[in-house]
């Protein structure tokens, strides 16, 4: 397909994502800037969450679930209740995740330009995903993250006054995912289009 009609059809698609609400707010912005360049388009994205994630075994994607997920810093008792609620049998782990944003571009050239910018904001885990010939897709995402098991076959790997510990570094991931985020949007809304 062509690249304009491609990025049309995205970008309508991402239209009713976020009229849907399927969109975390604070991605929105960030989203806005790169389409805003006919070189770039974005395909899937995250600011940045906390999530409470079961799994029935290691590594088992296909059965795990989210069991509660937040785009926004989380209180400390809304994630141990999620924890409480989550399945007995197997893992549940509280996780800090960073931002990620797939993006297709237009050739490699400003695929390379993207990807440079998102590491100078802070993205240094950022790299070009796929090449091919009609586009590349650049992956913006972040370095911090954090995976704590905190149920384990219905046990409680926590102590009581951990979990106000363990929710405070998952916000201190959010924020810095955020601030790099608005770094990234600074640093883009200074090239010429």
């Amino acid at each position: 397909m062509h690249w304009e009609g491609e990025k049309r059809r995205k970008l309508e698609e991402l239209e009713r994502a976020i009229e849907r609400g399927e969109v975390d707010e604070t991605a929105i912005p960030v989203l806005e800037t790169i389409n805003s360049f006919k070189e770039y388009c974005t395909t899937s994205s995250c600011s940045g969450r906390v999530v409470v994630l079961h799994e029935p075994e290691v590594g088992d994607k296909i059965g795990s679930e989210f069991v509660a997920k937040w785009h926004e810093p989380p209180e400390p008792e809304e994630v141990r209740e999620a924890v409480l609620k989550a399945p007995e049998e197997g893992i549940t782990w509280v996780k800090a995740q960073p931002p990620l944003f797939h993006v297709m571009c237009r050739d490699l050239e400003a695929a390379v330009r993207l990807r440079n910018i998102a590491s100078e904001a802070g993205f240094k885990a950022s790299s070009i995903r796929s090449v091919k010939s009609s586009k590349v897709i650049v992956e913006i995402l972040g370095g911090e993250r954090m995976d704590v098991p905190v149920k384990v076959n219905g046990e409680l790997t926590l102590r009581e006054e951990a979990w106000d510990s363990v929710v405070a570094l998952c916000t201190d991931i959010l924020r810095s995912g955020h601030e790099r985020l608005s770094r990234l949007v600074e640093a883009l809304k200074g090239l010429s289009r």
